[in-house]
């Protein structure tokens, strides 16, 4: 169920899921093309258990709490990218991260925001070569605007303390 939630196409036209290597665990995460994106730390999994803290993996998924605010975020966006009364010309996007409901992977979610953010002002358009050796031209990622999240209000003062610094 939540794979089918954070399924991607590539430019080469092939689905997947997003997914970057952090602490020798994979970070899934959910991506919305759109003209401004907005970041989202929900916490789609547990905390890490005790005797995972200091590597930073994640307990279970957590189905209601965590899942129905991907999908509420990812409804709300497609309610309003459909209404062209409401940004004419404008699509909203998204990028979610798991925060786990713990500091130090939110604020670990919080620097891959920033590292991202970096390195597509850096970036310009061009191609990249797919898997099955054709080439596609891609437009680089365009930087968050803002970040919605975490729900723990402990947590979301230590990001927004990260964050301001990198406006």
């Amino acid at each position: 169920f939540l794979a089918i939630l954070l399924l991607k196409e590539d430019v080469c036209g092939n689905f997947g899921l997003l997914v970057s290597a952090q602490a020798n665990e994979r970070r899934v995460v959910a991506h919305m093309p759109g003209d401004i994106i907005i970041g989202a730390l929900f916490s789609v999994h547990h905390q890490p258990t005790v005797d995972k803290v200091h590597e930073r993996k994640c307990g279970e998924v957590r189905e209601q709490y965590g899942i129905q605010r991907v999908e509420a975020m990812l409804h709300t966006l497609d309610r309003i990218n459909s209404d062209p009364t409401l940004l004419p010309n404008i699509t909203l996007g998204c990028e979610i991260r798991d925060s786990c409901w713990h500091s130090a992977v939110a604020l670990e979610q919080s620097i891959e925001f920033i590292r991202d953010s970096l390195i597509s002002s850096e970036e310009e358009e061009g191609m990249v070569r797919c898997v099955d050796g054709s080439s596609s031209s891609f437009h680089s990622k365009k930087p968050i605007v803002g970040v919605i999240g975490p729900g723990s209000s402990s947590v979301a003062i230590q990001v927004q303390n990260l964050l301001q610094l990198f406006n």
